[in-house]
C-alpha cells in the first residue's frame, strides 16, 4: 500500500512539472511575440550622440526628474522615441520628439 501511495504521488509530481513547463514555455513565447509587435513601428535603437541637438537637449532637461533607459529613432518619420524611468518612483515614460525637439503628443 505504501509503495502504491508514493508512485501516486511521483506520478502527480511529474504530471505537475510538466504542466508548468509547459505553461512557462507559452509564456516565454507570448512575450517573444509581445515584444516583436512592439518594435515593429519603424523605430530602431539609436545612441544619444546620434540624435540632433535639439532632441539631446530636450532630453539633457528631463535628466533631473528621469533615468533615459532607451532611444529609438525613426528615420521616415525623423522622430525619436524616449522611454525614461521616473528617479522617483520608478514608473516608465514614453516621449516621443520630432527632430526639432519638440514633444509629439
Amino acid at each position: 500500500m505504501k509503495k502504491i501511495f508514493v508512485t501516486m504521488a511521483l506520478v502527480c509530481g511529474a504530471f505537475g512539472l510538466a504542466n508548468a513547463n509547459a505553461n512557462t514555455i507559452d509564456s516565454v513565447i507570448v512575450d517573444v511575440v509581445n515584444v516583436s509587435a512592439l518594435q515593429d513601428d519603424g523605430f530602431k535603437p539609436v545612441k544619444f550622440d546620434e540624435l540632433s541637438e535639439p532632441i539631446q537637449k530636450a532630453i539633457s532637461e528631463l535628466n533631473d526628474e528621469y533615468a533615459l533607459k532607451s532611444l529609438a529613432w525613426n528615420s521616415e518619420k525623423q522622430q525619436a522615441k524616449v522611454v525614461l524611468v521616473s528617479n522617483e518612483s520608478g514608473t516608465e515614460k514614453v516621449i516621443i520628439f520630432d527632430n526639432e525637439g519638440k514633444e509629439i503628443d
